[in-house]
C-alpha cells in the first residue's frame, strides 16, 4: 500500500530529487501518524481492561502496564519497525536508515522486556506470599541476562558480525565480566539463600549491631536490601551482608507477641543496708520489683522473670539486671513500657533507702 502511495506521489511531484524527498517526508509523516494510532489503540485497550474488566487480576495487570508505559514503548517499537520501510525505498540513505531502524527496534525490545518483567514483579508484589518469597532478585537476574544477550546482538549488528561468532569470541572477557558483576553474583547467591531459608521478609524488623543499622525491611532486591529506620532514613545494605554479618530478626518475637525486656540500673553500694529481719534493703527492693512486674497485665507469666545483682560496674555501683518478657509487639509501645519500668525502678529506690549510683556524686555520711 505504502509502495503504491509513494509511487503515486513520485509521479505527481515528478520523478526528480525533490519529488522523491517529498514522497519520503510524507511517508515519514504517515509512519508517525500510524505510530500514534498504535499508541492510542494500545492505551485504550489497557484503560478499558483496567476500568471495566471483571477480573481483578486483569485490572491490576492493565494498570501496571500503563504505569510502566508499555503502550508508549510498543508504539515506539512500531515506529522503528515502520521506519525500516525506507531501507528499500531510497538507496542513497537506505543503509543508514536500516541501521537506525534496527538499532531502535533492538533498544525498544530490551525496554519492553524489562518493563514486562517489572509488571510481573508489580503484580506478584500485590500477593501476600511476596512478603515471604520475593522474586525481585531473580527477576533482576533475568533482566541482566536478557540485556546482555540483546546487547551482544546490538553490537554484532552494528559491526556487521554474526552474533553467534561474536559470542564465541567473548570468552576472553569472562574474567572481566565476573569482576564487573561481582556484587550481582554475590547478591544472587545471597538472594537465593535469603529466599530459600526465609531469613528475611518484607516488613521484618531487623538490627545489624556491627553496622549500627536497625529498622523495617522495605525491599529485597538482587544485590541490596533496603531498611527504613525510625526517622524514615533508608539504609541500603548489600544482600550478601546477611550471610557474612550477624543480624537480629525480630519477626518471630513480633508475631508471637513475646518480646524480652532487659533493664539495668546502677545502685550506690553505700546505700545497701541490713534490715531488722536480717535481709538487706536491696533484697526487699528486688522482691517487690518482681511482685510489681508479675502483677502487670503486660508481663507474660509463663516466661522467665529474673532480677539479679552481681559484681560491680568497674567500681561504678552495683548493677541490678531486670529480665522479663512482655506481650507488647509494637516497637514504640514496647520501649514506652520498658522506659516506664526503668523510671519507676529509679524513683522507688528512695522508699527502700537505696540510691542510684551517680559518678562523682558526693558521698553522704
Amino acid at each position: 500500500m505504502l509502495e503504491k502511495f509513494e509511487k503515486f506521489l513520485t509521479e505527481v511531484s515528478g520523478n526528480n530529487t525533490f519529488g522523491r524527498i517529498g514522497a519520503c517526508l510524507f511517508t515519514l509523516f504517515l509512519i508517525i501518524v500510524l505510530s500514534f494510532v498504535v499508541y492510542f489503540i494500545a492505551t485504550s485497550i489497557c484503560a478499558t481492561l483496567r476500568n471495566k474488566s471483571k477480573s481483578d487480576a486483569i485490572q491490576l495487570i492493565a494498570g501496571f502496564i500503563i504505569i510502566r508505559k508499555l503502550p508508549k514503548k510498543f508504539a515506539t517499537f512500531c515506529f522503528f519497525f515502520f521506519l525500516g520501510y525506507f531501507t528499500n525505498r531510497v538507496p542513497a540513505i537506505g543503509w543508514a536508515v536500516g541501521k537506525i531502524s534496527l538499532f531502535g527496534m533492538i533498544i525498544m525490545t530490551i525496554s519492553i522486556l524489562n518493563s514486562s518483567i517489572d509488571v510481573i514483579n508489580d503484580f506478584y508484589s500485590t500477593k501476600q506470599i511476596s512478603k515471604k518469597r520475593p522474586i525481585k532478585g531473580p527477576l533482576q537476574v533475568v533482566k541482566i541476562v536478557l540485556d546482555l544477550i540483546f546487547g551482544i546482538i546490538l553490537i554484532a549488528t552494528l559491526m556487521n558480525q554474526n552474533p553467534i561468532v561474536f559470542i564465541s569470541g567473548i570468552g576472553a572477557f569472562t574474567a572481566i565480566i565476573s569482576i564487573v558483576f561481582k556484587d550481582a553474583l554475590l547478591g544472587l547467591v545471597a538472594g537465593v539463600q535469603i529466599t530459600s531459608e526465609n531469613l528475611l521478609q518484607i516488613g521484618d524488623w531487623i538490627s545489624i549491631p556491627t553496622l549500627g543499622v536497625e529498622g523495617s525491611v522495605t525491599d529485597i532486591a538482587l544485590i541490596s536490601v533496603k531498611i527504613t529506620a525510625f526517622d524514615n532514613t533508608v539504609y541500603t545494605v548489600p544482600a550478601y551482608t546477611f550471610l557474612s554479618t550477624p543480624f537480629k530478626n525480630w519477626h518471630t518475637t513480633i508475631e508471637s507477641h513475646s518480646r524480652q525486656g532487659h533493664i539495668m540500673v546502677a545502685i550506690d553500694a553505700n546505700s545497701v543496708k541490713f534490715e531488722k529481719d536480717g535481709l538487706t534493703n536491696l533484697t526487699t527492693y528486688r522482691n517487690d520489683l518482681i511482685d510489681a512486674l508479675k502483677a502487670s497485665n503486660q508481663v507474660k507469666e509463663d516466661y522467665a522473670l529474673q532480677i539479679k545483682s552481681q559484681g560491680t560496674l568497674n567500681g561504678n555501683g552495683i548493677p541490678l539486671d531486670i529480665f522479663f518478657t512482655t506481650d507488647i509487639a509494637d516497637y514504640e509501645d514496647y520501649w514506652e513500657f520498658v522506659t516506664q519500668i526503668y523510671e519507676s525502678a529509679i524513683a522507688s529506690m528512695d522508699k527502700y533507702g537505696l540510691k542510684p549510683y551517680q559518678l562523682n556524686a558526693p558521698v553522704q555520711k
